[in-house]
């Protein structure tokens, strides 16, 4: 949050530049991903960076939450491992056309 919110350290956008696109987990270990996702709605400079909540959770009411807070997108991570590849292909064919990465 100090990163995107350009605090300290990361005042300077130069070295420190915004994120093309945000990956949240819901489970993470001092604020849940719903807490994040919301905060960044609430900062003009975030309120329309994209977020994808990645997340193991596949409960219908997450979704609809993460939904209702402003996420772009919601993903289920995979169970298999050699499935993930298919998962960041996915992301960087939908959210990441045409830049470096």
């Amino acid at each position: 949050m100090d990163y995107l919110s350009g605090n300290g350290v990361y005042g300077n956008r130069d070295k420190h530049p915004l994120p093309v696109l945000v990956l949240l987990d819901l489970k993470m270990p001092l604020l849940s991903g719903f807490e994040v996702l919301e905060w960044m709605r609430g900062h003009p400079d975030l309120a329309s960076l994209p977020v994808v909540i990645f997340t193991s959770s596949r409960r219908q009411e997450d979704k609809a939450r993460a939904k209702e807070l402003g996420a772009n997108e919601y993903i289920e991570k995979p169970s298999a491992v050699a499935r993930f590849g298919d998962v960041v292909q996915r992301l960087q064919k939908k959210w990441l056309v045409g830049l470096q990465c």
